[in-house]
């Protein structure tokens, strides 16, 4: 007898004929959530409730000035201890869905970032020093970087 995990939720205890999946924070909690399209069916959110063991995580959403204002084509290097992260900011996420524009990292048990450096696809390069994980994060090209007060967009 095959031993089985327990599901996930009852949407994963059926058969689904999806169409597009689309990844978003959507409750800004750190966690990546999803909007599932089906062939047969009204479309799907799920809302990740995991509660498995909690690691820190990255988010940086990313605003080109001198580049396109979507910032497509930068690259993200985090380094934290002896670890490093690097991360293109891409586009054409998946057939029908674009995934949020967001550099989202998990980082384990990482406290404190070392660093995060950005090449912008203008060709600037800008670099952060000592910040704090499990937040969000919005560097704007030759502006900066600020902490994004989730409570603002959650209500």
């Amino acid at each position: 007898e095959w031993l089985r995990p327990p599901s996930p939720g009852v949407y994963f205890d059926v058969d689904n004929v999806g169409r597009s999946l689309t990844m978003a924070d959507l409750d800004r909690d750190g966690r990546l959530d999803f909007a599932v399209t089906h062939l047969d069916r009204p479309a799907a959110l799920l809302l990740n409730e995991s509660t498995s063991t909690p690691t820190t995580f990255l988010q940086l959403e990313l605003i080109g000035t001198q580049s396109q204002r979507e910032a497509i084509g930068a690259r993200v290097t985090v380094r934290a201890g002896d670890q490093r992260w690097v991360v293109p900011l891409s586009v054409g996420d998946g057939f029908y869905g674009t995934n949020e524009r967001l550099v989202h990292l998990g980082l384990g048990n990482v406290s404190t970032i070392d660093s995060i450096e950005i090449s912008w696809p203008s060709g600037q390069r800008e670099a952060y020093r000592d910040l704090k994980s499990g937040q969000r994060y919005r560097a704007i090209e030759t502006v900066g970087i600020e902490e994004v007060d989730v409570r603002m967009v959650c209500g």
